[in-house]
C-alpha cells in the first residue's frame, strides 16, 4: 500500500510548498507560514531536546495519514482496503476529484472511522434518568456491526437474538442501526448494557452500560389540574385510552370544561356520571401528532380530585416528538403539554380554521387567542402572558381563543422555570392591589386591579380575562360589561393611571353560601398616600378604608353572588386628626372633656391611671367634624370617686371607611 500524501495550510488551502502530481492520493495538514508568514499556520510538533516548535512540510501531513491508517487498523479495516477507504471519505470541499493537487481530498479521519468503527449505546432512557411510565421504550444505537453481533441484557438478563434481529433497523448509510425494545419494569433501580462486536473483526467490541430509575408519577390529595403525557392503548384499539381507572385506581372524580355549551363534564370512578366528554378514553377531542392519528388524553387538562396521593401507574408511551395538533373552539379550553418534558409557551403555533399557520405572538396580535397561558396553582389561578410562560410537564392549562383554531405545541424541550404570576408590572408608573377571597375551604388568591401609564380605561393587552371555576369555588372578578366583544370577567384590569378618580366593579360568587366569606387585599402599601382606596359593599352600603383594614367578611345568606365597588380617587381631604383637646375642671368633682375632629367619625374616650389600665369609659357615638365635647364624673366604672393623681385620657376616632385615629392627653386630680 502506497500513498502520496499532499499538504495544505490552516484554511484548506495548497501548501506552497506541495506539489501537485496526478499520482497524489490524499492531502493533510501540513503547515502554509511560507504563504502567510505566520509562523501559527504551520505544524506544532516535537523538536531535539525534548521541546516543541512550529513546522511546515509533507513531512508534516504524512503523519496525520500514518495515524488515520492505524486507527483503521486497529478497527479490523484489511491493510488492502485502507487506501481506499480513505480516499472515499475524504473531503473534496465542492472541487473535482482526484485532482493533482489534492488527490481525493482533505482526509477525513472522523468520517473514515465512522464508516468501520464498532460503537454501542444506549439512546434511551438516559443514564440515572427518573422514567414515570411502566413501560418504557429502551432505545440503542450500533454501528458497523450486524443483529447477530449485538448482545443486550436488561438487570442482567439476556435478551434473545431474535427479538435483538426482529426491532434491528438499519439505516440508510447502511452503518447505523437502531434497537428498541419496550418492556415491563418494575418501580425502582435498572441497568441495561449493549455490547456490538465488530463485523470485520469481532474480536474488537464497543459496550455502553447505563442505570435509570422507573418511578411512577404522584398526584398530589385534593385537586389538581393534569394531562397525562403517556399513551396506554386499550387492546385491539391502538387509537383509544385505556379508561382512567387503568393508572388512577378508584376513588377520584374528573372535570373538563366544554368551550360549547360551556359546562364541566364529570367522570365519577366510582358510578354515575361517567360523561365521555371528561374519560380518557374518549374519541370526541381529535388531538394528535401532526403526522397522523389520536391520542386523546395527550393534550388535554383534566381537574382531577383525589382523596390521597396516588401514583399514575400508566405502561404507556410518550407522544412522538413531532408538532402535536389539539384543536380549540372559541371561548375557554382545558389543554395539556402532551409531552414529558416542559415546552415554552411561546414556541407554540396556531392554525386558523381557513388553514393558515401562524407563531403565538402574531395570533394574539390578530385577536385568535390570547397570549395568556393559565395555570391552577394551590387552589388557585396564576397567569404568563407570552413570552413568558411554561407548559410544564404533567399539568394542565387554561388557554382561551377568540375563534375556532388549533394549537401547535412544538416539541422543544426548555429547562426554564416561570414565575407564579404575571400581573403587570407598574415600574414606578403606577401601583397594583390584589385581591383574594376564602369562603369555606375554597379559595381564590390572584385577582388584580390598578393603575399603569401604559395602560387604557378600556380593554387592553394588560387586562386578563378570569377562566371559569369549579366547585367548591369562591371566585373575585372584575366585572367590565360594557368592553364590547371583549365584556365579561376579569382576573386583572389595569387603568389609565392620570390622577383621575377610578372605579371597579367587583364580583364576589361562590357556591359556599353558608360559610362567611372573607375578602382580602394586598399591596396598599404600594399605592401612593395621595390615593384614597375605599371598599364599598354594594348590598349594604358600608364603607371600607382600605389602608385600615385589610379585609373583610360577610354572610352569604344564601345569595351566591355579591357585588363590591373599589374607589381610587385623590385624597383631596385631609386625614383624620383630633385635636386640640383641653381638660376642664367643673363643680362637684366633675371634668369637661373638650375637642376637635376633622371630620365625622365615631369616637370612644377612655380613662386610664398612670399605668395605662382603664378606669372609666365615655362613649360618644357618632359626632360631627368640628369642636365637641364629653363630659366625665371623676368616678370610675363602679360610681366610686377616684382618688388623686395623675390620669390619661384617650380619644379615639374612627370614620365610617374604617379610617382610625388616637390622641393621649394627661390629666391631674386633685382633692
Amino acid at each position: 500500500m502506497v500513498l502520496s500524501v499532499a499538504a495544505v495550510g490552516p484554511r484548506r488551502e495548497r501548501a506552497l510548498y506541495s506539489s501537485s502530481r496526478p499520482y497524489n492520493s490524499v492531502a493533510a495538514p501540513g503547515g502554509n507560514s511560507w504563504a502567510s508568514g505566520l509562523e501559527t499556520d504551520d505544524i506544532l510538533s516535537t523538536a531535539n531536546g525534548g521541546t516543541y516548535q512550529f513546522a511546515p512540510g509533507t513531512s508534516m501531513a504524512a503523519p496525520h495519514v500514518t495515524g488515520a491508517i492505524a486507527l483503521l487498523l486497529s478497527q479490523g479495516v484489511r491493510p488492502a482496503e485502507v487506501k481506499r477507504l480513505l480516499q472515499n471519505t475524504a473531503a473534496a470541499d465542492g472541487r473535482s476529484v482526484p485532482n493533482p493537487e489534492f488527490g481525493y481530498g482533505i482526509i477525513d479521519v472522523y468520517n473514515a472511522i465512522r464508516r468501520v468503527a464498532t460503537s454501542a449505546a444506549v439512546i434511551s432512557p438516559s443514564r440515572a434518568e427518573v422514567v414515570e411510565t411502566l413501560k418504557p421504550t429502551l432505545v440503542f444505537s450500533v454501528t458497523n456491526t450486524t443483529p447477530a453481533l449485538v448482545s443486550i441484557t436488561i438487570d442482567g438478563e439476556s435478551v434473545a437474538s431474535t427479538e435483538i434481529a426482529d426491532n434491528y433497523v438499519l439505516a440508510s448509510d447502511g452503518v447505523v442501526a437502531t434497537i428498541k425494545l419496550t418492556r415491563r419494569l418494575a418501580p425502582g433501580t435498572h441497568t441495561v448494557r449493549v455490547t456490538a462486536r465488530n463485523v470485520n473483526d469481532p474480536t474488537i467490541t464497543s459496550t455502553d452500560e447505563i442505570t435509570f430509575q422507573v418511578t411512577p408519577r404522584v398526584l398530589r390529595a385534593g385537586r389538581s389540574l393534569v394531562s397525562v403525557p403517556y399513551f396506554q392503548a386499550q387492546t385491539g384499539q391502538p387509537t383509544r385510552s385505556v379508561p382512567a381507572e387503568t393508572v388512577l385506581g378508584t376513588g377520584f372524580q374528573m372535570f373538563r370544561w366544554l368551550p360549547q355549551p360551556g359546562r364541566y363534564a364529570k367522570y365519577s370512578s366510582w358510578g354515575a356520571p361517567k360523561d365521555p366528554a371528561a374519560s380518557f378514553d374518549q374519541t370526541s377531542e381529535q388531538v394528535g401528532p401532526e403526522s397522523g392519528g389520536t391520542m386523546a388524553p395527550l393534550g388535554l387538562a383534566y381537574f382531577i380530585d383525589l382523596p390521597s396521593d396516588t401514583p399514575v401507574l400508566t405502561e404507556g408511551t410518550p407522544a412522538p416528538e413531532a408538532p402535536y395538533r389539539i384543536p380549540l373552539k372559541a371561548g375557554w379550553n382545558m389543554v395539556g403539554n402532551p409531552f414529558a418534558f416542559n415546552v415554552p409557551w411561546v414556541a407554540c403555533e396556531v392554525e386558523t380554521s381557513g388553514g393558515v399557520r401562524m407563531s403565538l405572538q402574531e395570533a394574539a396580535d390578530r385577536d385568535i387567542i390570547l397570549p395568556q397561558l393559565f395555570r391552577y396553582e394551590n387552589g388557585v389561578y396564576t397567569w404568563q402572558t407570552a413570552p413568558a410562560g411554561v407548559l410544564y410537564k404533567w399539568e394542565g392549562f387554561w388557554v382561551r381563543a377568540f375563534r375556532d383554531c388549533t394549537l401547535i405545541v412544538m416539541p422543544l424541550p426548555t429547562g426554564g422555570r416561570s414565575v407564579p404570576a404575571d400581573a403587570t408590572v407598574a415600574d414606578g408608573n403606577g401601583w397594583l392591589l390584589r385581591l383574594a377571597a376564602t369562603a369555606g375551604g375554597a379559595r381564590d388568591g390572584n385577582t388584580v386591579i390598578g393603575v399603569s401609564r401604559r395602560a387604557s380605561d378600556g380593554y387592553g393587552r394588560e387586562d386578563v380575562p378570569k377562566p371559569p371555576s369549579l366547585s367548591p369555588y369562591v371566585s373575585v372578578k372584575v366585572m367590565n360589561p360594557d368592553w364590547g366583544a371583549r365584556a365579561g370577567a376579569y382576573a386583572q384590569d389595569v387603568r389609565r393611571s392620570d390622577n383621575r378618580r377610578q372605579v371597579w366593579r367587583l364580583q364576589v360568587e361562590t357556591d359556599q353560601v353558608n360559610e362567611p366569606v372573607t375578602l382580602r387585599w394586598e399591596g396598599v402599601k404600594d399605592v401612593p398616600a395621595r390615593v384614597r382606596l375605599t371598599l364599598v359593599d354594594e348590598v349594604t352600603g358600608r364603607r371600607v378604608a382600605m389602608r385600615a383594614a385589610g379585609s373583610y367578611t360577610y354572610q352569604p345568606g344564601e345569595v351566591s353572588s355579591r357585588s363590591f365597588t373599589v374607589i381610587a380617587e385623590p385624597d383631596v381631604y385631609s386625614a383624620l386628626r383630633v385635636s386640640s383637646v383641653r381638660v376642664r375642671a367643673t363643680r362637684g368633682g366633675g371634668f369637661t372633656i373638650d375637642y376637635t375632629l376633622s371630620a365625622e367619625a365615631q369616637v370612644q374616650i377612655t380613662i386610664t391611671d398612670a399605668t395605662g389600665k382603664p378606669v372609666a369609659n365615655l362613649v360618644q357615638n357618632t359626632r360631627s367634624a368640628g369642636m365637641n365635647s364629653a363630659t366625665w364624673s371623676g368616678r370610675d366604672t363602679k360610681g366610686i370617686a377616684v382618688p388623686a393623681g395623675s390620669y390619661l385620657v384617650r380619644i379615639e376616632a374612627t370614620t365610617a371607611e374604617g379610617e382610625r385615629t388616637r390622641t393621649v392627653t394627661p390629666v391631674v386630680i386633685t382633692r
